[in-house]
C-alpha cells in the first residue's frame, strides 16, 4: 500500500510526542545519568534499553530503582527525577525537523490531528513557552487523562480516538518506541514506526507496523511527492 492511499482512508493521525515530535531522547538519558550519580552509581545505558520509553515518570523511576537495587523512598526519587528532566525540557528539548510543516500539510488535507503522550503535564508546561506545541496541535492528550496508565496499555490511544470522535479503524498512530507500538497493537489501531533512534523491533512488532520511516520529515516528503504524482497523473 502506498502511504498516500493510507492517508486517504485515515481520518485521524495520532502522534506520540517524545521521539516523534520532540527530540528528547538524549535529554532523558542524561537526566537518568544524573539521577543515578546522586546515588553514587555510574549508569550503564545498555541496561533497561527501551523499557523506560512510554512509561510514566513514576513507573519509569520504579524500574530504575529496581534495576539498580536502590531501596529508598520512591516519592522523593520521583520528585528528584522530575526536577532534573524538567530543567532539560525548559532549556533544550526541540521539535524534530518537519513537524510544523507536516502538521500543517495534514490539516490542509482535511485530516484531524492530535497528540497522545506519556509525557507528564508538568514537563509539557516546562517546554511550552519555548516550543509552543499547543500552537501546532490543538488537542494534546496526556497520561494524566487516563490515570497515568503507561504504554503498552492502550488507554491513551483509545482515549484520544474517543475524544476526537473517530473510529479506531480510521485512525493512524505514529510511534517511535516498542512500548508505544505495542499499545497501538493493543488498541487495534494501525501504526507507522517513526524510528528516530535507529532501534530494532521485536519480530511481532515488526510484523504489525505498516511502514518504518526515520522521521516525520521523511513522511512529509513522501506524502507531498506521492500527492504531486497523483496530480500529474490526472493531467
Amino acid at each position: 500500500m502506498l502511504l498516500i492511499e493510507l492517508l486517504r482512508r485515515t481520518e485521524l493521525i495520532i502522534f506520540d510526542m517524545d521521539g516523534v515530535l520532540i527530540e528528547a531522547g538524549e535529554s532523558w538519558a542524561r537526566a537518568d545519568d544524573l539521577l543515578l550519580e546522586s546515588f553514587g552509581i555510574q549508569r550503564d545505558r545498555s541496561r533497561l534499553g527501551t523499557a523506560l520509553w512510554g512509561k510514566s515518570i513514576r513507573e519509569g523511576t520504579e524500574l530504575i530503582l529496581k534495576e539498580y537495587g536502590i531501596n529508598t523512598d520512591l516519592d522523593e526519587v520521583v520528585e528528584l527525577r522530575y526536577r532534573i528532566i524538567e530543567e532539560f525540557y525548559t532549556t533544550e528539548v526541540n521539535l524534530f525537523p518537519g513537524v510544523q510543516d507536516f502538521a500543517r500539510f495534514l490539516k490542509d488535507s482535511g485530516k484531524k490531528v492530535c497528540i497522545a503522550t506519556s509525557c507528564d503535564p508538568r514537563l509539557l508546561a516546562a517546554m511550552e513557552p519555548r516550543i509552543g506545541l499547543s500552537e501546532i496541535f490543538k488537542y494534546i492528550f496526556k497520561i494524566a487523562d487516563v490515570d497515568y496508565l503507561s504504554k503498552p496499555d492502550p488507554a491513551i490511544f483509545l482515549y484520544a480516538a474517543e475524544m476526537m470522535e473517530c473510529p479506531r479503524k480510521n485512525c493512524l498512530i505514529l510511534e517511535d518506541s516498542p512500548n508505544g507500538i505495542r499499545a497501538a497493537k493493543n488498541a487495534g489501531i494501525p501504526c507507522i514506526f517513526v524510528n528516530t533512534a535507529g532501534i530494532s523491533l521485536p519480530e511481532d512488532l515488526s510484523l504489525y507496523i505498516l511502514f518504518e520511516v526515520s522521521g516525520v520529515k521523511d513522511l512529509l516528503e513522501i506524502f507531498v511527492i506521492q500527492s504531486q504524482e497523483e496530480i500529474d497523473a490526472l493531467e
